[in-house]
Order: structure tokens, then C-alpha cells, then sequence
């Protein structure tokens, strides 16, 4: 023989049980913002009070709920990591361009020289020496300038490693300590942070910069 399956107050009127439908979620609800037990006892009960259809997708909610705060960590701790490599490599441009403008700056004036002894000829035995002696200075400015850079670009591996850390390392660091959040939030789910993982691969981008610095050595 079927068992049969009895609903509380089937048999009652309909607007009786609005009206106890109401009260009760009046209630809670009252009762929901001032206690925090009395939310947790609600959220512990709501599944079981719920049809098949409807548990589902209250255990959505409660998961998306659950997974929304260590992606969001994971995607930011990502984002603050590309923006550390791009803000390393935008300062390594700025700083060769500044330096590259120095070293152009001694040449331009050496041709408004030139141009003003080509257009004062009565005097250009005095001023073909203080042209000599301006190319001399220029010249070995100009030296002391590309050598000042070669050492930048030489060494820019160096100072970046010594001030910032191991691209790479400081990179796997990042990801660890997302990956280790991520496992301390879930615990049980913890194998759902296996997505960490995933970026990886980014770090490898920041071992071949590196390797490439090291290169001009």
C-alpha cells in the first residue's frame, strides 16, 4: 500500500493560511534584524521548509553567496599583480626615455652653434675654436651619458629584484597566498580554489622579462 503524504493545513480556507503565511514571515522578518541566532536558526530551516524546486535553489544561493567573496579575492589579488609588472616596466621606459632626452640635449645646442658661426663669418676663427672646445665637452658629455645608460639597462635587473623582489617569486607568492585565503574561506570546498592554478602561467611572463634583463649582462 502507497503511503500517503499529509500537508500541514490542507484542509483549512485559503485566506486562513495567508494570513498565518504573513504573520509568520512578518515575524521572522522582525525578529531576522534584530538577532543573528534567529537568522541563522531561518536560514537553517528555510531549505527544509522548501519544496524539491525550491531547495535547489535556495543551495544555489547559499553557494553563489559562499564563492562570491574568494573569487572576487582571487581576480583582485590577479589584477594587483599585472599592475605591479606594468608599473615596473612603465618606470623602466620612463626612466630610459628621460635619460635617452639628456643625452640628445648637449647636440641640439652644439647646432645652434653652428648655426650661429655660420652666420657671423668675420669671427670664425674664435668661435671655430670655442666649437672645438664645445664638441669636446659635448662629445664627452655625451660618453658619460650612454655609459651612465648601458649601466641603467645593465643593471635595471638588479635593482628591480633588490627593491621589488624576484619577479617570478614575488608573482608565486601572490598566487599562493590567494590559493591559501581561498582554502582558509572554504574549507570543506577548498577544491574549488584549484581555479588559482589556473593563472599561473602569468608568472612564467614575468621569468622571461627577467630572463631578458639578465640577458644584457
Amino acid at each position: 500500500m502507497k503511503k500517503r503524504k499529509t500537508v500541514l493545513m490542507k484542509t483549512e480556507e485559503l485566506w486562513l493560511c495567508v494570513s498565518l503565511t504573513l504573520s509568520l514571515a512578518a515575524i521572522a522578518s522582525f525578529s531576522m534584524g534584530l538577532s543573528s541566532e534567529v537568522r541563522t536558526s531561518v536560514c537553517v530551516m528555510l531549505p527544509s521548509l522548501s519544496a524539491a524546486q525550491g531547495r535547489k535553489f535556495l543551495l544555489f544561493l547559499f553557494m553563489s553567496a559562499l564563492l562570491s567573496g574568494p573569487l572576487t579575492n582571487t581576480l583582485e589579488n590577479t589584477e594587483r599583480a599585472a599592475a605591479g609588472l606594468l608599473c615596473g616596466a612603465e618606470l623602466a621606459a620612463n626612466q630610459t626615455q628621460e635619460l635617452l632626452q639628456r643625452a640628445a640635449t648637449p647636440l641640439l645646442s652644439v647646432l645652434d652653434r653652428v648655426r650661429e658661426i655660420s652666420s657671423n663669418a668675420h669671427a670664425a676663427a674664435a668661435r671655430v675654436r670655442s666649437l672645438i672646445d664645445a664638441l669636446t665637452d659635448s662629445v664627452r658629455h655625451v660618453a658619460r651619458t650612454l655609459r651612465n645608460v648601458l649601466h641603467f639597462l645593465v643593471d635595471i635587473g638588479d635593482v628591480c629584484n633588490a627593491k621589488m623582489g624576484s619577479p617570478y617569486r614575488k608573482c608565486r607568492a601572490v598566487f599562493a597566498e590567494a590559493r591559501d585565503d581561498c582554502s582558509e574561506l572554504l574549507r570543506e570546498f577548498n577544491f574549488l580554489c584549484g581555479i588559482v592554478d589556473g593563472f599561473l602561467p602569468l608568472c612564467s611572463l614575468a621569468r622571461e622579462l627577467s630572463d631578458f634583463t639578465q640577458g644584457f649582462k
